[in-house]
């Protein structure tokens, strides 16, 4: 049984490899495309990733098969346009019990669920509208696959999350967008099983609970975070609305603001911008969902009291220059023995010219690093929680690994009998603890 020492140097080990990411000149994916990367994936055991984007392709890499450093890819989405996405991939997930599915959503108003065998769908939907997001619970309780003509027992209700966002409609210089609800599909049936109606504007951003499969969270452009428990008639159980926020363009360094909502507050003309959602991420404890504001701010919110706990400001980071900017995916670290409160969140297309990732602790808002490698935007990034590595892709066409350079330097890391030791993962669902 481990000892308060032992417990402290296990996160402090964690909390320092996280803190030291960096590019990893002795790992790479090899470049298969010249488009822009726009969505990864891992699966269950993070050693295959699924890459697509800009080229309409959904392309499986496998980690651990990296010969000389290069991860290869390993299978590629068929080239029949008749069946085959035509368009931008916006999202890719894995089926969570089993990596032979993964489903896909693009432009060309389709999701696609695919058999990974063939690298063929085995369903589609037709949308009738272009999808920039889409989301599965990664803790469904269904896992039971049948065999013959039914791809997915229907007793198991598996059910995945469909953001429909369509194209903004312009009228006498105001917006408003065709669709401003979610929809929760049925796979067996090519049906909606239900719509979750309530944000009066465009919906730009979900995410399932990392510890209850039928608690959701949905972002909009009006601004608001609606929190779903998708077994009731009423399924809106909260209304989040973030503070506005009065900054500068661009701001020097990491800063916490005021939680306290400032809606009634009189500004000048010039500063009173549009704000709304363009991310979320439940932390893995489920304690705390995490919020990203297109005024380049992110908020803290308590899941257990439904209320803000912190907002803190993005330095350097002015997502209002890059209009098409509307969609920034975060994730959250896992830190062993499920320390609550001082996970840190990575944010894509941050910092000068929206080509760097931050590393921020979700308490505090203090910076643990800037990661800079990409040529052009950061579109995506994956968490390899397991080997504490960050997986990114923008719109250079490249996909770069980042490992953390503390323990990797000085010869102590993996493979090391000590340090294997330290980093047993004795983290669960208990909710976490506190580590003082």
């Amino acid at each position: 049984m481990d000892t308060p020492l032992d417990a402290k140097h296990r996160y402090r080990i964690a909390a320092q490899r996280w803190a030291t990411l960096a590019l990893d000149a002795n790992k790479s994916v090899a470049r298969t495309s010249g488009g822009t990367v726009a969505a990864l994936a891992l699966d269950r055991s993070e050693q295959l990733l699924l890459a697509a984007g800009a080229d309409a392709k959904v392309r499986v890499f496998d980690l651990a098969r990296n010969a000389q450093g290069c991860a290869p890819q390993v299978a590629v989405s068929t080239s029949d346009k008749s069946i085959a996405h035509k368009f931008s991939v916006t999202a890719v997930s894995w089926y969570p019990h089993d990596a032979g599915l993964f489903t896909s959503s693009s432009t060309d108003k389709t999701v696609k669920v695919w058999d990974a065998h063939t690298m063929e769908p085995a369903c589609s939907f037709n949308l009738k509208e272009k999808v920039y997001l889409h989301a599965l619970s990664p803790v469904s309780s269904s896992t039971a696959l049948i065999a013959g003509n039914q791809l997915i027992d229907r007793s198991t209700a598996f059910i995945f999350l469909l953001l429909i966002v369509s194209d903004l409609i312009s009228t006498l210089g105001s917006a408003a967008a065709e669709s401003s609800y979610v929809r929760l599909c049925d796979m067996k049936s090519g049906g909606y099983a239900q719509m979750l109606v309530g944000h009066t504007r465009q919906v730009s951003a979900l995410a399932w609970s990392n510890q209850d499969e039928y608690i959701l969270a949905s972002g909009s452009m009006d601004n608001t975070i609606r929190i779903w428990d998708i077994r009731k008639s009423k399924s809106c159980l909260s209304v989040l609305t973030p503070p506005s926020t009065v900054k500068s363009s661009l701001a020097s360094s990491s800063t916490t603001v005021s939680s306290k909502p400032t809606a009634n507050v009189t500004k000048p003309k010039e500063l009173a911008k549009p704000n709304h959602i363009m991310g979320l991420a439940f932390s893995p404890t489920g304690s705390h969902l995490v919020s990203i504001s297109h005024d380049a701010t992110f908020q803290t919110w308590c899941t257990h009291t439904m209320s803000l706990s912190s907002n803190h400001v993005i330095p350097d980071t002015n997502f209002h220059g890059a209009e098409t900017t509307n969609f920034v995916t975060p994730d959250i670290t896992r830190l062993y023995l499920g320390i609550v409160g001082q996970e840190l969140v990575a944010i894509p297309a941050v910092g000068p010219g929206s080509r760097c990732i931050g590393l921020y602790n979700i308490h505090t808002g203090e910076s643990a690093g800037l990661l800079k490698g990409h040529f052009g935007r950061t579109a995506c990034l994956k968490l390899r929680q397991s080997y504490q590595e960050l997986i990114s892709g923008g719109f250079d066409a490249e996909i770069l690994i980042w490992s953390p350079t503390y323990l990797r330097e000085s010869g102590f890391g993996d493979g090391d009998p000590e340090y294997e030791r330290a980093m047993m993962d004795t983290w669960s669902d208990d909710g976490g603890v506190i580590l003082e």
